[in-house]
């Protein structure tokens, strides 16, 4: 075997060899990676691309071979791919982007991109995926018991994968983040989405959201729809608010003010004579220009920047900006951010109800007691050891916005621990002293199951009985009290228990007797009406 044939086999085992886990920080946190074949969704690539680009990302698109990747019916909004998946290296990346279409089932014909797609979820980097996105990564056995989002027609596009729960637990949302999956279910949802990548990117280790967030408006004369998607699918997943202006109809634009609008940018377009002749135009950029401030508020992209020369429109608060969208929506990201504000954040008002959940939660309790609760016309906020999605003991998925450290619950709220298989774990203890803290402040308990012997053994209870779990019965020691066989028990003055969720309508009507549901008061009649 000649040397030359030695080097060609080590060069082959090394391209079809496993990729790498990518368990140690990547090597650029700048960087992220897409993946795509023919046939893509076109917003579905284009806009979250560019709203990467825009949040400072350098962006590799990865497909079977390097060169156009064709969307199946337009030339003009093809992708590059400048590497092959058989040269991605995740441990380069700080995550993985995956567009829908018809893209994502081409691609799962290939081990090397279900390869790409099980390293970034082995290593948690953040991996987001939208419409057919999160089938390639069901196909590569990660999505399982994990909460996520897709388009519809998936499910019957891979009924056994979907029943089998390789997809984990679906919810209807425009965007679903579970821990470092980020998923959505369509093109209208690419707002969302590409919002929530960012995010996710820069709790993982990526670049950080800009702290304030500015009010855009963009004037154009017939832009690409490439440099419209640019601005405004960019600035917008950087929590910017963008209106867009047509030259030549400014005179309707009673708001196109720099007291209403942070930044002007004015884009590259082809119909240039509407600049040249619309005096509304040049009225608008001097007002902006002159706004006295030494932060540029107007941003001219490519010959617009000459155009504002040739009518004596530039000067010091002025920016020229040049390059393709992706580069020039880059380049203004961090002006429109320099002009902008921080975004007012008002505290919530205390919740009037709190589900304490925990993974493997009774599901049907949850769900019955949520629904009740809201019918009553109270808010109900989820609280569990960790904020994000908690999977039930049957799967059911419900997102806890708080935990025992940050939750804020009013002092005479409804406070519902619903039960699961089993309260002696590690987290149990924290949770105990959140509901007994919540009932110390005024708060209604109603413990269901298991959940009864988190709270009956406790001195508060002594010789109370509990309606719970009935093999609960043989944990609670010598403290008097103990299990009843009633499906629900008004335990204590504020405390009410249930044996499972049979029990529900009779622990409602327990609550009831405590706290009346506000009835609706009748409407005044009009005159003349019976």
């Amino acid at each position: 075997m000649t040397p030359r044939t030695i080097l060609i086999l080590v060069c082959l085992a090394a391209v079809a060899a496993p990729l790498p886990a990518a368990d140690t920080p990547p090597l650029f946190r700048d960087r992220v990676l897409m993946v795509l074949a023919d046939d893509f969704m076109v917003t579905e690539f284009w806009g979250p691309y560019y709203a990467l680009r825009a949040g400072g990302y350098t962006v590799d698109v990865a497909s079977f071979a390097e060169g156009p990747v064709r969307t199946g019916n337009s030339d003009d909004n093809a992708a590059t791919a400048n590497l092959t998946l058989d040269n991605v290296d995740p441990r380069n990346y700080v995550g993985l982007v995956i567009p829908g279409g018809l893209s994502p089932q081409k691609l799962e014909q290939s081990p090397r991109a279900l390869e790409i797609c099980r390293a970034f979820m082995t290593a948690d980097r953040v991996t987001a995926g939208i419409c057919h996105g999160p089938r390639l990564l069901a196909q590569a056995g990660v999505l399982k018991g994990r909460v996520f989002t897709c388009l519809w027609q998936v499910a019957d596009e891979l009924p056994d994968l979907w029943a089998s729960e390789a997809f984990g637990t679906f919810v209807d949302r425009p965007v679903v983040v579970d821990r470092n999956l980020v998923t959505s279910r369509w093109p209208p949802d690419i707002d969302p989405f590409s919002r929530a990548t960012l995010q996710a990117l820069s709790k993982h280790g990526g670049l950080a959201l800009p702290a304030q967030t500015a009010r855009v408006a963009l004037v154009h004369a017939d832009a690409s729809r490439q440099t419209l998607w640019a601005f405004t699918y960019g600035l917008r997943a950087l929590g910017h608010t963008v209106d867009t202006f047509r030259c030549g109809q400014l005179d309707k634009a009673d708001k196109l003010t720099p007291d209403h609008y942070d930044l002007l940018v004015v884009l590259d377009g082809k119909d240039y004579d509407r600049y040249r002749k619309d005096d509304r135009f040049a009225a608008v950029v001097t007002a902006f220009r002159d706004a006295g401030t030494d932060a540029p508020r107007v941003a001219a992209v490519g010959e617009a920047y000459l155009l504002l020369g040739e009518r004596k429109l530039q000067g010091q608060t002025v920016r020229q900006v040049e390059g393709d969208p992706a580069s020039a929506v880059a380049a203004v990201a961090p002006l429109a951010a320099a002009v902008g504000r921080e975004p007012e954040v008002t505290a919530p008002a205390p919740a009037p109800a709190a589900l304490a959940v925990t993974p493997g939660f009774d599901d049907a309790v949850v769900a019955a007691l949520a629904a009740a609760l809201k019918q009553r016309g109270l808010d109900v906020l989820y609280v569990a050891p960790q904020a994000g999605w908690v999977r039930g003991v049957n799967g059911t998925a419900v997102l806890a916005t708080a935990t025992y450290a940050d939750a804020s619950v009013a002092p005479a709220a409804v406070v519902v621990a619903p039960g699961y298989f089993w309260a002696k774990r590690d987290s149990d203890a924290a949770r105990k002293a959140w509901l007994l803290a919540r009932y110390d402040a005024g708060a209604t308990l109603v413990v269901f199951g298991f959940d009864s012997l988190l709270l009956g053994p406790d001195e508060r209870f002594a010789g109370k009985r509990f309606s719970g779990s009935d093999p609960a019965g043989w944990f609670y020691g010598k403290t008097g009290g103990g299990p009843t066989d009633a499906p629900a028990t008004q335990t204590d003055e504020r405390v009410i228990s249930g044996k499972d969720s049979d029990a529900v309508p009779a622990v409602l009507d327990l609550l009831d007797e405590q706290r009346p549901t506000p009835q609706a008061q009748p409407q005044a009649r009009a005159p003349g009406v019976s």
